[in-house]
Parts: structure tokens; sequence; C-alpha cells
């Protein structure tokens, strides 16, 4: 078999062809300026998951191309604004048609039927070429440099060129990678070589049958057997099975198929509806679509359709109700569990230990795990609730001056900013938590003073003592 025999039975990928001006290359981030065949390939094949309307992963794309996933990770990469990436899918921005050199008389409404192409012969994975003491492997390389052979053939059985001409063609592969090829294409018997003034004569031999172990092969085709189109049901014709629902069976016979009867039976059963309330249901359904009839809203009887669709709505609300019942009960259950008052026990102590922890209550107990206003214990207590109570009084005086602003909201706005004010100085003070250690009342308040300059520089500062401060514990 011939060289043209051999593209009709192995798989090729379009490789498309560049114009000579190089808009194409323009748009690739290249590390070497001179090498984009990997780009190229990856780019056509792209087009031609574009035409079937997908995209590709980079499992897929290596798979299909013989290209390492690395590599076709990298040329990804280098196709920059080229490609599109939703999730491990990988799709192809419509490119300029321009930028291909173009197909004349062609037919298709894809941009890239209208483009030229090398046929791309994918090379079969595990593919060797056997030397005495040697294997190597026939990889894409090979099939890239045998495909441009073939093309500058065109329909006789051999090409003049040199390597330096193929590596132009195949967009940088070095000439002596070219090189070495050529010697493995002559060693499989697929050309042999001879030198022709200052270029090179490469003829194409026959291909055997054992030449076809290279390359992928096309899917065997199979005729599409013709099948006679199956004739519409009968609304006339039911089969009654004696389980109980016959009767619903009988009042459909005529106005529906079977079919979409037994449907509609299926989801009355879900709504466990009682033969009477099927038939009084079936009976309205019946009467609006008379009505629609003899309004024009419809041309014909579509009983079926009709109870199916209005069953479907009342089945889909009852699931509904029960999914968010289910979610309920899965959620109160969940706060009943020891699972849950554990997790709350241990968000508890982690907030009463941090101060700026976002469920942390200001309370007077939380400033007097770190503070001591008083040896005496009520004493201590009333001294902490006397410090919140005139802080908040304190940043009320200055805060809002406007008497039309309600006074509770000033209270409210107003304690909130003390609360907040008092978690940051009882943070400074925090190791002091559970050390039986206390900070003073002269520390507290250095503390408040510390914050009000770093966040509210118009306030004045903040003077406050008890009535007998005591030492540290």
């Amino acid at each position: 078999m011939n060289v043209h025999t051999l593209m009709q039975k192995v798989a090729y990928l379009k490789l498309l062809t560049e114009e000579k001006h190089g808009e194409f290359r323009k748009r690739l981030t290249l590390t070497r300026p001179n090498k984009w065949f990997y780009e190229r390939v990856v780019f056509s094949y792209l087009a031609y998951r574009s035409r079937i309307g997908t995209g590709a992963t980079v499992r897929k794309i290596a798979k299909e191309t013989s290209i390492s996933p690395r590599t076709v990770s990298t040329a990804l990469k280098n196709l920059n604004s080229l490609v599109a990436k939703n999730g491990r899918t990988v799709s192809l921005n419509d490119p300029d048609p321009q930028w291909f050199l173009p197909l004349e008389n062609h037919e298709g409404e894809h941009w890239s039927d209208g483009c030229c192409y090398v046929g791309l012969l994918v090379p079969r994975k595990a593919a060797k070429i056997t030397y005495r003491q040697v294997e190597r492997r026939f990889g894409i390389n090979h099939s890239a440099v045998f495909s441009i052979l073939i093309s500058l053939s065109g329909k006789s059985a051999y090409t003049l060129t040199t390597a330096t001409g193929i590596s132009t063609l195949l967009n940088g592969i070095h000439r002596k990678t070219i090189s070495s090829v050529l010697v493995d294409l002559d060693q499989l018997g697929l050309i042999t070589r001879e030198t022709f003034g200052d270029r090179m004569r490469v003829n194409l031999l026959d291909i055997k049958e054992s030449h076809l172990d290279l390359f992928r092969l096309q899917p065997e085709r199979q005729k599409i057997e013709k099948k006679e189109p199956t004739p519409p049901a009968d609304r006339n014709e039911y089969e009654l099975r004696g389980d109980g629902y016959d009767e619903r069976r009988r009042v459909c016979i005529g106005l529906m198929t079977q079919r979409m009867a037994e449907q509609a039976i299926e989801l009355s059963k879900e709504l466990n509806e009682t033969d009477d309330q099927f038939l009084e249901f079936f009976s309205q359904i019946k009467a609006r679509d008379q009505k629609n009839r003899e309004s024009g809203k419809q041309a014909r009887s579509n009983i079926g359709a009709f109870l199916i669709s209005c069953y479907k709505g009342r089945v889909e609300a009852i699931r509904q109700a029960r999914a968010e019942q289910e979610a309920l009960e899965s959620h109160q259950q969940w706060l009943r569990s020891d699972e849950f008052q554990e997790q709350q026990r241990r968000e508890q102590e982690d907030a009463a230990a941090d101060p700026l922890h976002k469920r942390h209550v200001l309370t007077t107990d939380s400033i007097l795990e770190r503070v001591k206003f008083d040896g005496h214990a009520i004493r201590n207590h009333q001294a902490a609730a006397s410090l919140l109570n005139d802080y908040e009084r304190h940043l009320r005086n200055f805060m809002v001056r406007d008497d039309h602003v309600d006074p509770l909201i000033v209270r409210q706005l107003s304690l909130k900013v003390a609360r907040s004010h008092l978690c940051l100085v009882l943070a400074d003070l925090n190791h002091h938590y559970t050390q039986k250690t206390w900070a003073s009342t002269a520390e507290f308040v250095a503390g408040i003073n510390r914050v009000l300059r770093n966040i509210e520089q118009d306030v004045p500062t903040f003077e406050w003592s008890s009535v007998k401060e005591v030492a540290h514990a």
C-alpha cells in the first residue's frame, strides 16, 4: 500500500498551517522564541475539539496527541489568552482565521474548516524502533517528520528537502533531531535517502502491514442498521393489571397513552391518594382541558401531559416540605447531641479565655478574672460595674452632641464602643487569666487611656479610681 492509502487507515490530526506573517506565533509567550511545535499541535487539537463543541483536559490532550502531560501543560501556559480554563477543562478562544493559510473552495461552518493543514499521523503508544542492540521509542517527532515528508511529496513518491527545511516547517524542532529521526525512518523501511546536490532526496517506500503497528488506527466503521419507526401508541389500548389501580386506568382510556397514565398513577400513589381523590382531580383536569380548547388556548386535547404536570407540581411541593422538615429535625437532633454540647463548651471556654474572640461577651466577671479593684468581693464587683458605666458615660459625653438623636440609641452605641475598648485592654492583660494574679486599677485605667489615644484621639483622658485599691495578689 502507498502512503496515501495509509492516511485512510490511521488516525491523524489536522495540524493547521500558519501564514508567513507569523501572527499566531506573536500571540504565544515562549521561553524559546524559535520553538513552538508542541503549542501548534495542542492548538490544532483544541481547534478540533472546538469544532465538535467541547473542550478537553490535559490528560485527554496528552492521550490523543501522544505528547507527555507535562509538555501539554507547558504548551497551554504558552498559548496564554488563546485558551480558556474552566476547572480542569481547557477550551479554545476562537482566533482570527487569517492567522492561518486559507483553504480554497472549502465547505464547513467552523473557522478551522477554511484553513490549510498537514495530516499529522498519530503514533501508537509504546511503538518501538528496533536496531541490533538498542530500541528507540517511535513518538510524535517521528510521526511529524514522516507526515511532513508525505505532505511535501504530494502525489509523487519522493521529495527534495533538507533537515533545516523540515525543522522550519515543524516550528523549530532541532535539525539534529530531524536528522536522527530520518535515520530511524530509514531503519523502519519507511523511506530511503540520497544526496542530491546541497539537498537530500527522500523516497517514500510502500507501506507494509507491520508499519501499521507504528500508528494509531482509525476506529472501525460499522454500518448503522435501518430501524422501522415505532408507530405512535394507541390511546385505546390498555392492559389492566389487577393491582388495585385498574379503576384509575379505565378513566384514562381514550384520553392518553397507558405510559402517561401509569406515570400519573405513580405520582398519585406518592401523594397517598384514594381512587375517589384521583378521580376527582382527574375530573378537574379534564374540565380545564375542555375549557382551554373551547377558548382557543390549545388546538387539541392534551390531558395526559397536563395531568402529569399538575401532579409533578404537587409532588415537588410535598418533597420540598418533607426535605425541609427532615433538615429541621436533623438540625434539632444535632443541637441536642453530646457532640454539639461539647463543641459549645469548648467554644465558650475559648471565648472566655480570649477577650478578642468573636463570641466573647464583656461582663464584670470577665473583667474581674484579670483585674482586682478591691479586696472585698462585693466592693470588687461593684467597682467593676461602676467602671464600665463610668467609661460608657465618659464616651457618650464626647461622641454625640446632637440633641435630636435618640438618647437610647446614643447609650447603646457608646456602650458598644466602651465594651470593644475594654476588650482590647483585657487582651493586653490576658496573662493574668487563670493565674491567680490580677492587674491593678491603675494598670487597667492606663490601658484604657492607651486605647483612647490610639482610637478616639478627640476624647480626653479617662480618670477613675476605686474606693480602695489593693496590691497584686
